[in-house]
């Protein structure tokens, strides 16, 4: 890149990546029931490896074999977020701390022991590793659990002001998301602060295979040491940390191509060009064979991660073919998982917990789970029918689930989706207690799977029967026998609207670890 273009080099990098973030920021800010740049979730790396989407990862594996690890600076939001820290540290710092880097070594062995034990995590389905050190898991949590609560009470102080504006409700945050969403936050910001890019090289798993992917990539930063004066400058200006200004090299494994170096080189030392490929033949044979391992080692990772995401993916979806019908089996007061999950254990294999569904439901019924699936399920969305219940018509959560753990439904396939089944228990209803009239679980449920069934054994007296007789009539106020609710079990999709409306909680729904069909 000629030293008069390199400022457009830089601006271009910059407009990009805050068009990324801007509608990242929007994808979870823009409240429930807005599925708006959901596809923007689904063009990250994690979320395409979990849903087995090689296209993906392959075009992203292309982009940091030619251009190097562009994804890191221009579509990674959570690496985004760290060079927008990085900017306002030095807006609020001045001079002193707009050249604070410098060259640091590498730290391979925390890296690769990073990036193993990730791999090991997707490969055998260990989703609280892969939900931790997913970089856009971390993003969505934090947007979700910390930033949109606040935008939300924000929001609702303003509407306490101005009429016009519409109040909001806050999603479901526990303490532990809560609290894993803060911590994430203050390491990664105190990282980018003091040390600029140093989560993304030393921390993130994606950071570091896509170093390996781009190792020795054909556009790439080159110092021209004839025009270089040795200032140092490009050095103290990397926030990657990665160009020995020593030694004119630049460790492309932790470049995230900033092009800050290109930018501030008075000399125009240093330029963003392709490798012609003779040239990059010699720069291999001489590299030596530390570097043709690295690549071995990437080539073996990149084909692991692939086809073991591609077969897994495919076993899990393998599962919906597997749905049985029939009658529900006793399986105990399970946890009720959302429409298009499959089943408990997939969405505890597939799901990186960044927390999208649970932001854009709009029934605020998915919050994130405790201890309801287990260690393995931790900050997973669960249904909460003690606060709402799931809209019969909304299939929102399968359409933004970037990583294929809520499957995407249509209406109908979704209504014909068993996820667990209301039980009745007969000692804790309002009737049982002597009220004449309720049947609110009945009005409730959009499935029409609950009707009111007279007891014989339990005839009304003529009080009761004068009581109802000046009510409006109706199936009820015609009774001579109490009603009780009574639940079709074919009918019963697990919706929740029946738990959520009974009064006395008499109505509970039992999830099925397998969705039924």
């Amino acid at each position: 890149m000629k030293a008069g273009r390199k400022s457009l080099l830089r601006l271009a990098r910059i407009v990009l990546a805050s068009i990324s973030l801007l509608l990242m920021t929007v994808l979870f800010a823009s409240g429930a029931g807005n599925g708006m740049f959901s596809f923007l979730a689904k063009a990250q790396f994690v979320p395409a490896l979990l849903a087995g989407s090689a296209i993906m990862l392959i075009v992203i594996a292309l982009l940091t074999f030619v251009l190097g690890r562009v994804y890191c600076s221009v579509i990674c939001p959570l690496g985004i977020m760290q060079d927008l820290l990085n900017w306002l540290t030095k807006k609020i710092g001045g001079k002193k701390k707009e050249i604070r880097f410098g060259y640091a070594k590498p730290h391979n062995l925390l890296r690769y022991v990073v990036l193993s034990v990730f791999v090991v995590g997707v490969l055998v389905g260990s989703a609280w590793i892969v939900e931790l050190l997913d970089p856009y898991a971390s993003f969505g949590r934090i947007m979700t659990d910390i930033f949109r609560p606040v935008a939300v009470w924000i929001n609702n102080l303003l509407a306490s002001v101005f009429v016009s504006i519409d109040r909001e409700s806050l999603i479901g945050v526990n303490s532990l998301a809560l609290s894993v969403a803060i911590v994430s936050f203050v390491v990664i910001a105190v990282m980018s602060v003091r040390c600029g890019r140093a989560y993304c090289n030393n921390i993130c798993p994606v950071g570091t295979l896509l170093g390996l992917i781009g190792s020795s990539p054909v556009y790439r930063i080159k110092v021209d040491e004839e025009k270089c004066n040795g200032c140092g400058l490009c050095g103290r200006k990397c926030r990657a940390r990665c160009i020995d200004t020593s030694s004119h090299k630049v460790d492309y494994t932790r470049c995230v191509d900033c092009f800050d170096c290109v930018d501030n080189c008075n000399q125009g030392a240093i330029s963003y060009a392709p490798v012609k490929m003779g040239k990059k033949m010699n720069e291999a044979k001489e590299s030596g064979e530390q570097d043709e391992s690295r690549r071995k080692f990437l080539s073996g990772l990149a084909v692991l991660c692939v086809a073991g995401s591609r077969t897994w993916a495919r076993e899990k979806y393998a599962k919906m073919d597997a749905f049985v019908s029939g009658k529900p089996a006793d399986e105990g007061h399970l946890p009720v998982s959302p429409f298009g999950s499959i089943s408990h254990k997939h969405l505890n294999d597939t799901c990186s917990a960044c927390h999208l569904c649970i932001d854009k439901c709009p029934q605020k019924v998915l919050r994130p789970a405790l201890k309801e699936y287990g260690l393995g399920g931790v900050m997973q969305p669960v249904m909460d029918y003690s606060v709402s219940y799931c809209d019969y018509d909304c299939t929102l959560c399968s359409e933004v689930c970037p990583a294929g753990a809520i499957k995407p439904l249509t209406v109908d396939e979704k209504q014909s989706i068993h996820i667990g089944l209301a039980v009745y228990s007969r000692e804790d209803c309002l009737i049982s207690k002597g009220t004449l009239l309720c049947g609110v679980c009945r009005d409730a449920c959009p499935a029409a799977a609950i009707s009111l069934i007279p007891d014989y054994n339990e005839p009304l007296n003529e009080t009761e029967l004068e009581t109802l007789a000046q009510m409006p009539a109706d199936e009820r106020t015609r009774a001579q026998y109490r009603l009780y609710p009574k639940i079709d079990a074919d009918l019963c999709i697990g919706c929740g609207a029946c738990q959520h409306s009974c009064p006395t909680k008499a109505i509970i729904v039992d999830g099925f670890s397998v969705h039924r069909v």
